[in-house]
Parts: C-alpha cells; sequence; structure tokens
C-alpha cells in the first residue's frame, strides 16, 4: 500500500454499474477502492450538488482517515479522495454546499459584522466594506497600514505577534460597548496573521446583560477607588503583609467588632484606619482615636460617654460629647484597650450590648451606631486569667481578630521601608532625596527592633537629620551607641535578595522601579495587582515605570 505513503490526493470514477473505469493517485490503492465501492450511490442526481462522505483504511494497525467528495450523473460518478485534514475542509465546504459562494460573500460584506485582517506584522491586508464605512475610510486606504493606526486601541497586531486568541471582548468605540473577536490564524503551524471581527449589532439578551456589566463595572470601580488608598497605607509585600491586607478586605464590610493583637509600634492604628478606609460608606464618615492608656482613670468615662454642662468641676461649662457620639455612623478605635479600667470594662459591654449610651450628669439614654475597632500590645489571656480583662467583653470586641507580626517576622519590606520614610521625611522638610545603598538594607535588617516600625522610621529620620550628603551611608546610622547587630536565617536570605536586586548605591525611585517590575512578574503582567501588594496606587506604579522606560 505504497501509493497511500506517497500520495494525498486521488480520484476514482465509476460506471453507472458502479465499476471503476478510471483511477488515480489515491484512487488506484485497491484498499480505498474497495471501501469506496462501499458508499452508498446517491438516488437522485443533481449535478451541482455534492455529498461528502468519510472511509477509514487501517494498514498495520494504524487507521488513516480520508475524505471522499463524490459529483454524481446518471451514467457517472466522480469520486475525490483526500487525507482528513483540517486545512482542507475549506475544499469539503465549497464541494458540499451549493450555495458556499454566497456565504463566504456574507461573511467579509456583512453590515453587522466588520471584518479586519492582518498579517503576522500586524499590518492590515483587508477590511470589509462595512469596517471601511465605520472608520470613514475609501476603499483599500487601509492596506499596509500598521492596525493600531487605523482602528482606535486596536490589539490586532498583539494578537498576530501572541498567537493568543481573544473572544468576545468588550471595546468601547464611540461610546459604546461593542462585542471584538480577535483570532490568530496559522499556516503549516506558524502565526501568519490574524482576523477581527466587530459586532455591530447584538441580541436583547446580551444588551440586557451589558447595561448590567456597566452597573457592575460601576460598583468595582467606586469600590477599587476606596479599598486602593486604604491599602497603600499598609507598606510591604513579605507573606504577613499579604495576609494582613487580604484579612483587611474581608473584614472590611462585614458588621464585625475587630480586636488587633501587636507589639508596640508594629503599625495598629495604621491598620485600623485601613479597615475604615476600605469600608463601603465609611470614607466620608469620622474615625475616631482614643489611646486609653494616655488618659487618666478617671477622665475615661467622661472621654467616652461625654458630659452635660456643669457635670463635675473641672469640666467644660458647655458639657462635651463622647467619643462614642462623636463616631456616629462611621468607627471608633480604641488603642490600649488592655489598659481600660474593670469599672469601664462593664460600661462599655453595656454600650456594645445595647448600642445606647447615657452622658454623664445626664438621665437620658441615646441611641448610637458605630463600627468598633481596638487594639492592643499586652496578652489578653493573660489578663483575662488574672482576673483584669472581663471574658464577656473580650467576647464583644474580637469577633473578628487581627494579629500583626513584628518587623523581625517581614525583614523583606526593609527595602521598602526605608525609601517609603526617607521620602515622607524629606517631602516634608523640604529636602533632596539622597540616594540608598543596599548595604543599608542589610545593616538594618540585622539589628533588634524592639519598637517594631515605628522605631526603624525614628532611625532613618535620625540618620537623615546628619546626612550631609547625596548618599545616606552606615555612618549616619552609628551615632552614639550602635545598637546590637542580630544575624539570623531570615537576614542572610534577605542578604542574597538584597545581593540580587540592589548591587550598587541607586536613587529611591529607581529601588522602587525595579520592586515594581519584580511584583507586576510575579503576577504575570497584572499591574492591579502588583500595585495592590506593593501598597501603592495604581496610577503611581504608572507614574514610576513611564519616568525609567522612557530611558
Amino acid at each position: 500500500m505504497s501509493s497511500i505513503k506517497t500520495n494525498s490526493l486521488g480520484l476514482i470514477v465509476l460506471n453507472a454499474e458502479q465499476h471503476i473505469c478510471f483511477a488515480l493517485g489515491l484512487g488506484t490503492d485497491s484498499h480505498i477502492q474497495q471501501e469506496v465501492l462501499t458508499l452508498k450511490r446517491p438516488s437522485s442526481f443533481t449535478p451541482e450538488k455534492a455529498s461528502l462522505n468519510t472511509i477509514h483504511i487501517t494498514v498495520n494497525e494504524v487507521t488513516i482517515p480520508y475524505v471522499c467528495i463524490s459529483l454524481s450523473s446518471e451514467d457517472m460518478q466522480i469520486i475525490f479522495i483526500r487525507e482528513a485534514k483540517t486545512e482542507h475542509e475549506l475544499v469539503d465546504f465549497i464541494a458540499a454546499v451549493p450555495f458556499a459562494l454566497p456565504i463566504l460573500n456574507y461573511f467579509v460584506s456583512s453590515p453587522h459584522i466588520a471584518l479586519s485582517v492582518a498579517n503576522h506584522k500586524g499590518e492590515i491586508s483587508y477590511l470589509s466594506t462595512s469596517n471601511e464605512a465605520y472608520w470613514q475610510l475609501s476603499r483599500g486606504e487601509a492596506i499596509n497600514q500598521s492596525a493600531k493606526t487605523v482602528i482606535p486601541n486596536s490589539r490586532l497586531h498583539e494578537v498576530a505577534k501572541s498567537g493568543v486568541a481573544e473572544l468576545a471582548q468588550l471595546q468601547v468605540l464611540d461610546g459604546e460597548s461593542r462585542i471584538v473577536n480577535r483570532i490568530p490564524i496559522r499556516q503549516e503551524g506558524k502565526v501568519v496573521g490574524a482576523i477581527g471581527q466587530l459586532v455591530f449589532t447584538e441580541p436583547k439578551e446580551f444588551a440586557n446583560m451589558r447595561e448590567q456589566l456597566k452597573t457592575y463595572e460601576k460598583t468595582v470601580a467606586n469600590l477599587k477607588k476606596q479599598i486602593q488608598p486604604a491599602l497603600s497605607l499598609i507598606i510591604g509585600e513579605s507573606p504577613p503583609i499579604q495576609r494582613i491586607k487580604r484579612e483587611i478586605l474581608t473584614i472590611s464590610n462585614l458588621d464585625v467588632s475587630v480586636l488587633i493583637l501587636g507589639n508596640s509600634g508594629t503599625g495598629k492604628e495604621l491598620v485600623a484606619k485601613a479597615i475604615h478606609e476600605a469600608t463601603h460608606g465609611h470614607q466620608d464618615k469620622p474615625m475616631i482615636s482614643l489611646n486609653l492608656a494616655a488618659i487618666p482613670t478617671t477622665l475615661i468615662e467622661a472621654e467616652l460617654f461625654g458630659y452635660e454642662p456643669g457635670a463635675f468641676t473641672g469640666g467644660k461649662k458647655e458639657g462635651q460629647k463622647g467619643k462614642f457620639e462623636e463616631a456616629e455612623g462611621g468607627t471608633l478605635f480604641l488603642d490600649e484597650v488592655g489598659d481600660i479600667p474593670l469599672e469601664i470594662q462593664l460600661k462599655l459591654l453595656r454600650v456594645l450590648e445595647d448600642r445606647t449610651i447615657q452622658k454623664i450628669g445626664s438621665n437620658k439614654t441615646k441611641k448610637v451606631n458605630f463600627r468598633l475597632i481596638t487594639a492592643t500590645h499586652r496578652n489578653i489571656q493573660e489578663l483575662i486569667e488574672a482576673g483584669k480583662f472581663r471574658l464577656d467583653l473580650f467576647y464583644r470586641i474580637s469577633g473578628v481578630t487581627l494579629r500583626l507580626p513584628a518587623l523581625q517576622q517581614r525583614l523583606e519590606d526593609i527595602p521598602l521601608l526605608v525609601p517609603h520614610f526617607i521620602q515622607n521625611f524629606c517631602r516634608r522638610n523640604n529636602l533632596p532625596t539622597p540616594c540608598c545603598s543596599p548595604s543599608i538594607y542589610r545593616y538594618l535588617a540585622q539589628k533588634e527592633w524592639p519598637g517594631n516600625i515605628r522605631q526603624l522610621k525614628q532611625k532613618i529620620e535620625e540618620a537623615l537629620v546628619f546626612c550631609d550628603s547625596k548618599e545616606l551611608l552606615i555612618e549616619n546610622f552609628e551615632r552614639g551607641a550602635p545598637f546590637e547587630m542580630v544575624p539570623s536565617a531570615s537576614t542572610t536570605s534577605l542578604d542574597h535578595k538584597i545581593d540580587a536586586e540592589y548591587s550598587q548605591p541607586k536613587p529611591i525611585k529607581q529601588i522602587e522601579y525595579h520592586a515594581i517590575v519584580e511584583a507586576i512578574q510575579r503576577f504575570q503582567g497584572h499591574k492591579s495587582k502588583a500595585a495592590k501588594s506593593l501598597g501603592i496606587s495604581r496610577s503611581y506604579l504608572y507614574k514610576i515605570l513611564k519616568l525609567y522606560e522612557k530611558d
């Protein structure tokens, strides 16, 4: 059966008695002839109508399919045979459908679907007449021009380059959303171009769905506007910080109280502010903060509940609103809640249970509505066991508990925290921003930080005060008694990361640029996710990219 191996096309002619009177190519193979003779002969003969059949030939346990196209008359049947390859389907279509050409003409001239064809370079090879009319182009004017030049926001050149189809995409043209398909075309395994289909009309169901989509897009856009600034408050991309950011997004729109646990200086108030900012409808509402450890015990009740005029000696003549009232509709943040006296704990518990308050010196109650966020650096469990904190109050304030990492647990964030603090300090004091050597990051990562982020910020600002060059140096941090070095496995791994990413002193913005590029690569080109992971806005990300990519 060597003919099957050497030929891909064949022809068999049968007479009225179904005898083979002529054979060529594949048609000379006995196995194919035997299968062809088993095909059912058409009962009626329409010269312009063809029939399509498939036969299968098995040789040496290998089965090969062949397509047979038959044209019949009363005294003759002509059978065209070919291998069943997909690139030949157009031949089958034209042979089997008597009105094939009108169908093809419809696809390229439809007034409802505009057709664009680009070559592998992204240059226009063909625009349908409806497409040219839409873009107000004369016949053939777009030929050999770049697709992105002819069609605003076109991605046809990208599809021709990548070979990845983009189906049922929405593209805004003249203020209207249109459905667009962009499909790569291959020949002999290579992408030779791409076709684009722009749908001018749409089904009623899709139109309704599109209107719903617009509504959802507006909602999502509004949520992004409120969430992005909130997360940008928290600098870092280490796993513990990414976890905190995810938890903030999860709880931001839930009606639950939040307890934030963490050592001093870990950023508890910053996290509380981020939750408030990320909560839908709270951006224009107040966030009232009160550090309970900083207020004398005798004044805590007055600060929380407020008091009437003349309620006690030393009070304001006109009286005062309490923090519960001031936080109406927004957020009340009580820092160092572990320091609250037991007698005040009971009164706070009652407020949380029935949401009513009574000012000092008043016999009237008032309904209040606020979200409670509390924080402490103390071990609440030990306080409860020691009888210094009510268990029932703990249950009320800890609907959700967030545990913030110490700086020692997120040393990989130092290369992001340092530039952030440097920029803020220099902007606040109208000073030029110095370069920062990678050795600074290694130096700081090997220190003990009992004061966590607050202590790191203080050390950086102190070093900047005495920095008299264009580069921040280790010597600027070593005024007075140097603090102890604490080498560890985590700082060793950070050394390798810093060596790889920051091989020489660079401007702060260049360091930011490299951090941004790394984040974009980690999220496979998704810039919104990259910006979110870095705690920066997407507009700032684009600003830094534009600053360095044009160089």
